[in-house]
């Protein structure tokens, strides 16, 4: 008959300090920070991000989610050309004024 298997927990603590890193472990100096946070408006044409916050009144919020745009959606900048600026969402194109996109918030993303 064979004996059930049991833990001590002083062994269970000497494997897990065991496998955790050194105190002056450094990550990767290649790996990047915190994404900067920037306005959708200073995005450069063909450049991916995702809405980080909307800095409007709720009626305007409204009417984007409305449109598919609210925070956490992920946009491409198709067009940014110092007035309007078209934006892909999914499988729509939608064309915001600058007084608007200087309220959203995004985050860039780094292309793969």
């Amino acid at each position: 008959m064979k004996t059930p298997l049991r833990s001590n927990p002083s062994t269970i603590k000497s494997v897990a300090l065991r496998t955790s890193a050194p105190v002056n472990f450094r990550p990767d100096t290649n790996m990047s920070s915190a994404p900067k946070e920037q306005l959708l408006a200073r995005l450069p044409e063909a450049s991916w991000a995702h809405i980080h916050r909307v800095s409007m009144d709720t009626p305007t919020r409204v009417r984007l989610l409305g449109m598919g745009i609210g925070v956490g959606t992920h946009v491409e900048v198709l067009r940014n050309r110092g007035g309007d600026i078209v934006i892909a969402a999914g499988n729509n194109r939608i064309s915001l004024g600058r007084s608007i996109t200087e309220h959203i918030v995004v985050h860039q993303e780094q292309a793969a």
